[in-house]
């Protein structure tokens, strides 16, 4: 699970000046949790979908 975090927050950080909107897949449970409170602290816009179809339609519109 640390893991995760220091990935996450790493690859927010990078590319949140370059990237506005980011759609993240395959994530569950706690991680989704964490991956908002990532968001929330570096004010980006990142959500975690279930479906690839969810994150386009995010990402696209």
């Amino acid at each position: 699970m640390k893991l995760f975090i220091v990935i996450a927050y790493a690859f927010t950080q990078v590319t949140k000046c370059d990237i506005p909107i980011s759609a993240f897949l395959g994530i569950e449970g706690l991680k989704v949790a964490l991956l908002r409170g990532i968001v929330y602290f570096l004010n980006v816009n990142f959500k975690a979908f279930d479906t690839e179809a969810e994150a386009l339609s995010f990402v696209t519109s």
